[in-house]
């Protein structure tokens, strides 16, 4: 599949849109609305305000907290459809004592059953100038095609593979890297991939490498916790880690800094920009508890960095 992409015509002009799931993350003290591709838009609207999300929830009271959330947000909700047969995702989410979340996600909700109409498809062909997409919504051949019908147009692709239990397969690998231009990881993941890929010894650097050559890969990311990201572009490294004073939890991190990254890309920036301004903006995320800051005030200076 060629991959393709509109010219950068100015900052004013670039927009962005995401499909996959939307959820509640269960915890247990509390629930937090996420999904990695919700995350994600939700970022790219409060920092670009320019994000179309694609989805399907339940007709179910956490579909129409959902709904809500988004109107309240401004993020269109024209994309994101109410099923009746399925309820709205859920993850349940133990966080360790690093702070790390580890979940256990709740099979055939609405966002397993997403479909993408030719009027969807003309859309975001005409009107997005990337597609995040991921790993864990194509669990289900009905969203997997969905998502698969919006590859191939004239934009970029930005795929974050989210490995969860186990929601993935070689096909589903193989299949979204060759789509994608972006890519990011966590350390973990990208290790893997490769075994499942290529199998043998492993190291990072030459594993990106690998990636990025073999799939024709313009920008990849590896994100490493508490020792920050690596970020790539063709033969270059950055590596940028943030002072953390306070974790709250690290749930939504990796989206927080998936945002930073796709606007960065798209708006052509040096990695060392994009890297840093995207590690401080995920540290700024493990420092309030959920994947979603509850005051805009979060993102007034990060506004003032990308230059909005």
């Amino acid at each position: 599949m060629k991959k393709g992409g509109k010219e950068n015509t100015g900052r004013e002009n670039l927009s962005v849109a995401a499909i996959g799931e939307v959820l509640f993350d269960e915890f247990p003290c509390c629930r937090w609305l996420g999904g990695a591709p919700f995350n994600f838009i939700y970022h790219i609207n409060k920092l670009l305000g320019q994000g179309y999300f694609i989805s399907k929830v339940g007709s179910d009271s956490s579909g129409d907290e959902i709904i809500e959330k988004m109107a309240g947000s401004s993020i269109p909700r024209d994309f994101v459809e109410k099923d009746p047969l399925h309820p709205t995702g859920a993850a349940t989410v133990k966080v360790d004592k690093n702070g790390d979340p580890c979940f256990t996600i709740v099979e055939n909700c609405a966002y397993d059953f997403i479909k993408v109409s030719s009027e969807t498809r003309e859309f975001v062909s005409k009107n997005a100038s990337m597609l995040y997409f991921g790993s864990l919504a194509q669990r289900n051949p009905v969203s997997r095609d969905a998502i698969r019908s919006l590859w191939g147009l004239n934009i970029k692709y930005f795929c974050d593979i989210n490995i969860r239990q186990h929601y993935y397969d070689k096909e589903i690998v193989t299949s979204s890297l060759k789509a994608s231009n972006v890519l990011k990881v966590n350390l973990s993941e990208l290790e893997l991939i490769y075994e499942l890929l290529y199998g043998g010894l492993f190291e990072m650097d030459s594993a990106a490498l690998r990636l990025m050559e073999e799939f024709h890969i313009e920008l990849l990311c590896v994100t490493m916790g508490a020792d920050g990201a690596a970020l790539y572009k063709g033969n270059e490294k950055d590596s940028y880690k943030a002072s953390l004073s306070q974790i709250a939890d690290t749930v939504g991190a990796g989206d927080a800094y998936s945002a930073i990254l796709a606007i960065g890309y798209l708006h052509g920036w040096p990695i060392k920009r994009i890297n840093g301004i995207a590690t401080e903006f995920a540290s700024g995320v493990c420092q309030i508890e959920g994947a979603l800051p509850k005051d805009d005030d979060f993102y007034t200076d990060f506004k003032m960095l990308i230059g909005r």
